[in-house]
């Protein structure tokens, strides 16, 4: 029983990784800042319904960067985190 409960989790975190990937994807062709904030409230959703905390503090990060304004950093975190999330599972 646990095993399945763990590959549920672990399905849960790749469909939300595959969600904020999929924001960034959907909105390519925005400017820098409103793709950016579409990604921060991916990120908000995400952030209150997960219990994964790498997953939780990534999504917090990037919701802080954007309140700062850095709105080029969570751009550029996200097209890393796609690199990375392509060598991973493909």
């Amino acid at each position: 029983m646990l095993y399945k409960e763990r590959m549920t989790t672990l399905n849960k975190i790749k469909s939300d990784t595959v969600s904020i990937l999929l924001t960034n994807r959907l909105h390519f062709d925005l400017p820098v800042k409103p793709r950016a904030i579409k990604i921060a409230k991916c990120c908000k959703i995400i952030r209150d319904r997960t219990s994964d905390k790498v997953l939780y503090d990534t999504c917090r990060k990037l919701i802080n960067a954007v309140s700062a304004g850095k709105y080029t950093l969570v751009v550029l975190s996200i097209a890393k985190a796609e690199l990375a999330y392509a060598m991973e599972y493909n």
